[in-house]
């Protein structure tokens, strides 16, 4: 029976929200996050703080990536930081899993199979080292939850901080794409995630099957700001939506 849970990337918008959970359900949860620690840095080898708790843990869920909404991206993707450091935190992660035989899941993108972006090849190169290592995969699509590094937000967290600031949402589109959104507390709450801890099966992806366009996500942002809001430290929300395409 597993009871001992290591999460890399606890800090971030799903790990956060993993750690409360499986918390919650009497798991020992270990915790490692550069935003956390600046000690505790993926990309530094040898690492015998890393080391000691792969070696404790009886799972690791592998969510560490240098990443962010799609302004991040666009900005950052394809410079030699973003490559280099990915490529490290890969590198590194998986040698002292494989070290260690720990089972583990790594957090993949829907991106991965998209060939033109930088970031999705480097999720693509992930899913086959982790699979080199028996390591499980899931791919992640939309989620959105607690994000604290404002330049890394993606669009929910995006439009609540317009909304917040502004009084309206200015978006970069029509918004009339359609997209699943998965709340990461409705993500982690799911039977999956003990599933994921358990079995053995190689998971291909999780998405919310509602899609909605980015012009009838916006005016619920008061509603889903207010779940996030007291995290982000943003304020009240005073919405105007007039300004919004249909």
């Amino acid at each position: 029976m597993i009871k001992s849970v290591l999460i890399l990337g606890s800090a971030g918008q799903i790990g956060g929200h993993l750690s409360n959970f499986l918390r919650n359900r009497n798991y020992e949860v270990l915790e490692y996050d550069i935003a956390a620690n600046p000690n505790e840095d993926l990309r530094l080898t040898p690492s015998e703080q890393f080391e000691n708790l792969v070696k404790k843990a009886d799972f690791v869920f592998f969510l560490a990536f240098d990443a962010g909404g799609s302004h991040y991206l666009a900005t950052y993707q394809d410079t030699y930081d973003f490559i280099n450091n990915n490529l490290r935190i890969l590198v590194n992660t998986t040698s002292t899993l494989k070290k260690f035989q720990r089972p583990f899941l790594f957090a993949s993108s829907q991106m991965s199979n998209m060939s033109q972006s930088t970031y999705g090849l480097l999720k693509a190169i992930g899913e086959r080292q982790s699979k080199s290592v028996g390591g499980k995969i899931v791919k992640f699509w939309n989620v959105y939850g607690h994000e604290k590094d404002i330049a890394k937000f993606h669009v929910i967290s995006d439009f609540i901080k317009m909304a917040s600031e502004d009084g309206k949402i200015q978006m970069k589109t029509q918004g009339l794409e359609t997209r699943d959104f998965l709340y990461a507390d409705d993500l982690v709450a799911d039977h999956q995630t003990c599933l994921w801890i358990e079995s053995q099966t190689v998971f291909r992806g999780v998405a919310d099957p509602r899609q909605c366009r980015h012009s009838q996500v916006a005016p619920r942002i008061p509603d889903w700001g207010a779940v996030l809001l007291t995290r982000l430290d943003l304020g009240a929300v005073k919405l105007d939506v007039a300004g919004i395409p249909q």
